[in-house]
């Protein structure tokens, strides 16, 4: 492969040089030349002795740059409208993302000396750990791939012994860490601690926290009942909440956050945190443990229907929709006949932000609801979450849910912890509660794996949307089978079943 599409040579004073002159350019156009040659770099063969070292040099300006456009970003006031922003944030997310993956290639393969492998796999856990960052702070979606590198260089980290070994370095920009457990160890924290949820000024306290205690977590491969998130190295998904009800995949690791748990318990952590965030990250840490706990009993048992996974609950809401025309149909025929005047919507209320009318006969619903999944639904004393009580069911926390109650109503919810509270195996599922109505829509354009979606409007708050994982950025204009468009404003919330979307 030859460089001549690069803007230097592959010597360090013709990079000097070039670097030299970016520094008379504005960031953003820095940023994005500087792109443009990393992402050349990682088709070159990597035998040229000198473009690891080249790697190297280019790393601090592309932690500065970085640095400089996101204090720019966050000062100023982003119209939610406005296509730059997003396309500057993602920059910003490739350039980290095209060096560590660079880095990783030379971690992967022996063609350079012993030294310079286990520092590309340092340099590149580190720059992983920006790009987390930085995705988590424009809640952007984030980068799968880089989970799946982050095994590789683990597994490899402790077949080459390395994995705790000092890794010394010149690198200005790059924290403190001083092995390739401690940077991991960091990763794997600021990612369980879902901070997409957050604001963006305590996503970067988060991030604070996770570099300063990340070695109280506990990662080992043992069997155990008590509550653990988990992480596989040997797959490309990020770490998640522990499902204790299934058996324990042999290759994943366990990650025991009780020496951290403990940590924020106490009266010797401070933090800039909201008191509401920390109460959330310490139910989540604790596995939701005091609210699955907590159930409320009830004199007379309420019987509701549960239906798990965004295909079926689309399905469903479908059936829902297409009962609501029909009764919506007959209604007009009965009010024309009867000659009866009735208030028209007008158009611009019959757009997609408009829910589906529940439906309002229990003949229709029962049979809707003949072949779903009845629950006895118990009342935790947090009122956010409720608990759904069945037999064993086949469910995984983080997947999205939907209870059709008694009064005829949808709620949609995300399963957060699932506890088998006895011998014949009566479940208990935690659901967190989503407000507003849920109604199922169609994707025209863009083009997508699996094209349908559920809105959930509120008319207290914007609209969210829930997609199953794909790759779609913020600032995306969607336009449903309607004709209607709506655009992706924030990743909010995300797992292996679905991603979390406000919306324009």
């Amino acid at each position: 492969m030859t460089t001549k599409k690069l803007p230097f040579e592959l010597t360090e004073d013709s990079t000097t040089d070039w670097l030299h002159s970016l520094s008379q350019q504005n960031s953003v156009s820095s940023a994005n030349q500087l792109n443009k040659a990393i992402k050349q770099l990682r088709l070159i063969n990597k035998d040229d002795e000198n473009l690891f070292d080249i790697l190297i040099l280019l790393t601090p300006t592309a932690l500065f740059l970085n640095s400089t456009i996101e204090s720019s970003l966050l000062a100023e006031t982003k119209k939610q409208s406005s296509e730059k922003p997003h396309k500057i944030e993602k920059l910003c997310i490739q350039l980290l993302r095209n060096l560590s993956l660079a880095f990783c290639n030379f971690a992967e393969e022996e063609s350079i000396s012993y030294e310079k492998l286990n520092l590309a796999a340092y340099v590149a856990l580190h720059l992983n750990a920006y790009t987390q960052r930085l995705c988590s702070i424009y809640h952007q979606y984030p980068s799968t791939t880089l989970w799946g590198k982050t095994g590789k260089l683990y597994t490899l980290a402790v077949e080459r012994n390395i994995f705790q070994q000092e890794i010394k370095h010149e690198i200005k920009g790059l924290e403190d860490q001083s092995t390739i457990e401690a940077i991991l160890k960091q990763n794997l924290l600021f990612t369980i601690l879902s901070s997409y949820s957050y604001p963006s000024s305590e996503i970067i306290e988060l991030f604070s926290i996770s570099k300063s205690y990340a070695h109280l977590l506990n990662l080992n491969t043992e069997n155990t009942t008590k509550h653990v998130f988990t992480w596989d190295p040997t797959s490309d998904t990020l770490p998640c909440t522990a499902n204790i009800t299934q058996p324990k995949n042999n290759l994943s690791i366990n990650i025991d956050t009780n020496k951290f748990l403990s940590l924020i318990q106490s009266s010797a952590f401070s933090s800039s945190l909201a008191k509401e965030s920390l109460k959330h990250i310490i139910d989540q840490l604790s596995g939701y443990t005091e609210i699955i706990n907590s159930s409320i009993p009830s004199p007379v048992p309420i019987i509701n229907h549960l239906i798990i996974g965004i295909t079926e609950i689309t399905t469903f809401l479908d059936k829902v929709n297409q009962l609501n025309k029909i009764q919506q149909l007959s209604s007009e025929i009965d009010n024309t006949s009867t000659r009866k005047m009735t208030l028209e919507p007008m158009e611009f209320e019959k757009n997609y932000l408009r829910p589906a009318p529940v439906i309002d006969s229990l003949s229709n619903r029962d049979s809707l609801l003949a072949n779903i999944k009845a629950v006895k639904i118990l009342e935790p004393k947090n009122n956010k979450y409720l608990i759904a009580e069945t037999n064993p069911i086949d469910c995984a926390i983080g997947d999205i849910t939907l209870l059709s109650t008694t009064k005829i109503k949808f709620i949609p919810g995300i399963i957060r912890q699932i506890k088998t509270t006895n011998q014949s195996g009566t479940t208990h599922i935690l659901i967190e509660k989503i407000s507003g109505t849920p109604s199922s829509h169609l994707i025209k354009t863009p083009a997508t794996q699996k094209n349908q979606i559920i809105i959930s409007y509120n008319e207290d708050s914007k609209p969210e949307l829930f997609i199953a994982p794909c790759k779609f950025s913020n600032g995306t204009q969607l336009t449903l089978s309607t004709e209607d468009k709506l655009r992706l404003n924030e990743l909010s919330d995300y797992s292996p079943f679905f991603m979390r979307y406000s919306i324009n």
